[in-house]
């Protein structure tokens, strides 16, 4: 769906994967810095940064007042901040000298970094969506199960759900050696991991009784729920983003339109849109077609 955007306005940010936090460059066609979050990711001495002031580092800080904290800072490039539960505490670690490719996978922070953008630019922002892991249903009529990710969640005794066989896991299983695990046992209606880098122990809990909305965030682990599908119906396995397609606002203040998805919607007549008919004669298209045009207020 097609969305006006004018001038040099904001940018749209969304949480995970590759998040952006700017501020509009101006339309003179100067720079400014905007902060891009690299998610569960930690840089530290030794580790693709070097904090500003050692192991100092403010608290009770928005990770907005954080930034700040750095912009004021010359020698500052990117932030270090808790994720999760603990964001709610407001460390803020300034670092510079970075290197992103030797910074370490880590549950438990965030890192943003700044980046120059100049003139009129325009930023993409996607986000996560939750991942399903499914088989087909077959075309007889019978039922079959779907696993559906819950991430940065865990249900467990008082949280959600039992486990199975009390607090014994299976170990050595893959994501999809889990789920096997849990359909073979007719008790079990979803699953328990690891995510990050201890997924690779292959940790996998067996559990029932599950209430979702009573289990707890955890950025250690990833909760997988078995959905009962009937009939012929497909599922299709994805991990969907809420995509931005967009025509960079001009310099001189005027408007543009980008392009925003809204995944798994059909508009058509009737049901919010209007199918526009082309003629059959009609004219066959060239280059300048597609180049961005003013539009009138």
């Amino acid at each position: 769906i097609e969305e006006k955007v004018c001038g040099v306005e904001k940018k749209t940010t969304t949480a995970e994967a590759a998040e952006v936090t700017s501020v509009a460059p101006s339309a003179t066609g100067e720079c400014e810095m905007e902060f891009k979050k690299h998610p569960h990711t930690n840089c530290h001495t030794d580790h693709g940064a070097t904090p500003i002031h050692g192991n100092y580092h403010h608290q009770s800080l928005s990770h907005g007042e954080c930034q700040s904290k750095c912009k004021a800072d010359s020698k500052c490039q990117g932030v270090v901040v808790h994720n999760g539960a603990k964001s709610a505490e407001g460390h803020c670690w300034l670092i510079t000298d970075i290197d992103a490719s030797k910074c370490q996978s880590d549950d438990g922070y965030d890192v943003w970094i700044e980046e120059k953008v100049c003139g009129g630019e325009k930023q993409t922002t996607t986000t996560e969506a939750a991942e399903v892991t499914s088989v087909a249903p077959s075309t007889t009529g019978e039922c079959e199960f779907e696993f559906k990710k819950h991430p940065h969640t865990n249900c467990h005794t008082d949280h959600g759900a039992t486990p199975i066989h009390g607090n014994y896991h299976h170990q050595s299983l893959s994501h999809g050696e889990c789920q096997s695990k849990c359909k073979a046992d007719s008790k079990c209606q979803g699953v328990v991991v690891h995510n990050g880098a201890k997924s690779v122990e292959g940790h996998c809990w067996l559990i029932t009784d599950i209430d979702a909305s009573k289990c707890q965030s955890d950025d250690g682990y990833d909760v997988w729920i078995a959905e009962k599908v009937c009939g012929g119906e497909k599922r299709t396995t994805t991990t969907e983003t809420a995509e931005v397609t967009s025509v960079a606002p001009s310099a001189t203040v005027g408007c543009k339109f980008e392009f925003k998805k809204h995944p798994h919607t059909n508009c058509y007549t009737d049901h919010g849109a209007t199918k526009r008919k082309c003629a059959a004669n009609s004219r066959k298209l060239s280059s300048s077609d597609f180049e961005p045009r003013r539009v009138s207020e």
